[in-house]
Parts: structure tokens; sequence; C-alpha cells
């Protein structure tokens, strides 16, 4: 569906009932934030455990494959096949993926299943721990058995109504802001047209201290003003709100190498070995008033990233804690190469993390708010 262009790739909702409903949830899990919200209802196959105590099927099945295994000789006891059938099942236990979803969730089951029982249902469900309690939602049906409710149909389509973006534009949310300018990160799959006084960038590489910065997209010229969908970006703005437009139809390819990565909803950063985000340094450290990507949590570990954000993912070999933004321009590479005689005081030297050095040896150095090579 996904590699479908006519598709709005922001607006993908999922329902399914019985299996349909564990694979619906398995679908959340597995699609890396791409589902904007989804309807399981008599949900199977969760906690395999206590499935084997309260249900006929497909507890029947399961013990059909047990005494076979026993009778070759496979396993000594029925004890053992059990035990090495739960092993196995547990990788296909709805409840076990119900950690990797961030999309808002609706379900439905029915207290009188003997196929999918109350229990079955609400275990995901109790679990889905990175929903918000505002975006999740369940239904019981009191005598339906294993069926959902006649207006379910209904019910979950007035749920995923909250979350269906009809077209209405977007306003960048700046987060953090620079003198005369505002940078933010954006991420959408849909593409999206910017407006005069903005302008979007890629990340194309970094090497040291250092990021190579493309500001590819600008609202003030009409033949790159708009932003191919699924391209994760860097925007900068003057002060104030700009409106984005979500366009019908992606009009490009995203382009290669990018190390921005973003999600449509909120979600875990992933993508590479250390995860940085556009943030101020923390109070009371010497970078507190300094912006730049920063790890974003310890050694870079994955964190949460709200929805349509965007954040750096970086390999292993390029380990800087942090990029830092400077009097509102982007250092992309030595803007000049001489050896400054730092006759006074006031000409201090600074290293790329922000460390003051009396006494600078050879290297490259931020001088006066300009990156300066010590020969």
């Amino acid at each position: 569906m996904f590699s479908q262009a006519k598709v709005n790739k922001s607006q993908v909702f999922a329902v399914g009932g019985s299996q349909g409903g564990c694979l619906t949830y398995v679908c959340a899990a597995l699609s890396d934030g791409k589902i904007r919200a989804i309807a399981p209802s008599i949900t199977g196959h969760a906690d395999f455990v206590h499935t084997m105590e309260i249900v006929g099927w497909p507890t029947n099945v399961f013990n059909n494959w047990i005494n076979a295994q026993v009778t070759d000789g496979t396993y000594a006891t029925y004890e053992a096949g059990k035990a090495a059938l739960l092993a196995h099942q547990s990788y296909f236990d709805t409840k076990n993926f119900a950690k990797w979803i961030y999309c808002p969730v609706i379900t439905n089951f029915s207290l009188q299943d003997n196929t999918d029982g109350p229990h079955l249902n609400i275990a995901p469900y109790n679990l889905l721990t990175n929903v918000a309690a505002a975006d999740k939602e369940y239904s019981i049906n009191q005598f339906k058995g294993h069926a959902a409710a006649d207006n379910w149909g209904t019910t979950y389509m007035a749920f995923f109504q909250k979350y269906i973006d009809a077209g209405t534009p977007l306003t960048i949310d700046n987060p953090v802001t620079v003198t005369s300018a505002c940078y933010g990160t954006y991420y959408h799959s849909t593409a999206t047209q910017l407006p005069a006084g903005v302008q979007a960038a890629t990340i194309d590489a970094a090497s040291g201290n250092t990021l190579t910065i493309n500001w590819r997209y600008d609202g003030d010229n009409n033949d790159k003003n708009v932003i191919p969908g699924g391209t994760a970006v860097m925007l900068k703005s003057s002060a104030g709100d700009h409106t984005l437009t979500l366009l019908p139809a992606n009009t490009d390819a995203a382009p290669a190498g990018n190390l921005l990565k973003g999600c449509d909803v909120r979600c875990t950063t992933n993508g590479g070995d250390k995860y940085y985000k556009l943030t101020y340094g923390s109070a009371g450290s010497e970078n507190a008033d300094k912006l730049g990507w920063y790890w974003g949590a310890a050694n870079g570990a994955a964190f949460a990233i709200g929805a349509h954000k965007a954040w750096l993912a970086l390999s292993n070999e390029q380990q800087a804690p942090s990029f830092f933004l400077l009097d509102d321009e982007i250092p992309t590479s030595i803007s000049e190469s001489l050896t400054p005689a730092l006759s006074n005081d006031e000409e201090v030297a600074y290293t790329l993390h922000g460390q003051r050095v009396p006494h600078p040896a050879k290297g490259l150095y931020i001088v006066n708010g300009r990156k300066v090579v010590m020969k």
C-alpha cells in the first residue's frame, strides 16, 4: 500500500477481527510508525499460557501437536512439549507487540467469547504503554460470543475521524530560536509545500564534529518549495507562525543519503546507532545557551519523538555528542584557514564541543564566532 503514489501515507488506518485483530496489532507494531490508528476487535492469540487454560481452540490443536511429539519421542513428557510450544508461541503472542505501538487504538470484545475471551483482549490493550490514555478506548459486548458489536463499524470510524487529516494546513512548531531565526524539525509522508520565509534542509553527512547541511527546499523559490513525502528535514524560518500545506500526492522521490529520520505518529527513534535531537544544551551545563543537535538520551540511546518530528541518526563511527548551530548559521565546512594571534583576552578559542581553550594547539576551533584552523 505504501508503495502506491496516490496513497496519502499519513492517513493509513488498520482494522481487523479475531486473528485479524491480532494482525492489526502486529501491523501497527512493525510498521515503523506508519499506521495512523487501529481498531482490533475480538482479538486472538494473546497470552498463550492463559489461552491454553480457558479456550477450546486453538488449545485442541496445541494438545494434538504436543501429544504427537511425545509419541514420536521428540519430548519425553507432555509438560516438556508444552514448554517448548509456549516458548515458540511467545514470538507470535499479540501482547508482546503492544509495547511497539504508538498510534491511537480502539478495541471491542465480548464477555461470552469462548474463542478469544476478555482476558485475551485486555492483555494487549493494557500493555499499550506508549499510547496516551486519551488515544485509546475499549468497549464490551455482553452477549455476542465471538463477534464484534453490531455498531462496531460506526464506532471505530467515529474514533478514526478524530485522527483524519482533512488536508488542513499545518503550522510549524518553532521549539528553539537563535536571535532572529527559528529552527525546528519536520517530517510528513505526504509532500508538503513550504510558505515564503521558510527553508528546509537535509543532513547529508557527518564527520568528526561537523554536519553537512543541504538547504534543498526554500519557500521563496517556487521551483524548490516542495518537500517530497517521506523526507525528514530541519526547518529555518523567521520568528512567528508559518503554515505548511499538504499536497495530494508526492511530487519527487525523497533524497537519498539523508541522515535525518522522522515519523507521522509518536514513535521511538530508529535507523542508526546514535540518535540526536535539535534542542538547547542541558540547563546548568556549559552548553545551556547553545542550540544544536545533542544526544537525545544517555550515550545517544533511543528516545520517544513526537508526531511529524525528525531526529538525526548516526552510526557508531560518528559519535560526537553534539553539533552546534552558530550565529544563525549551520557550520558545514571550514570557512577560513588561518592562524590568528589571539592577541588579547577577548579573542577566546573554543572547541566544537563548546569547551574554552586558553592556549589552543593545532586543530579546528571557534574564535569570535568563526571556525578557525590552528596550524
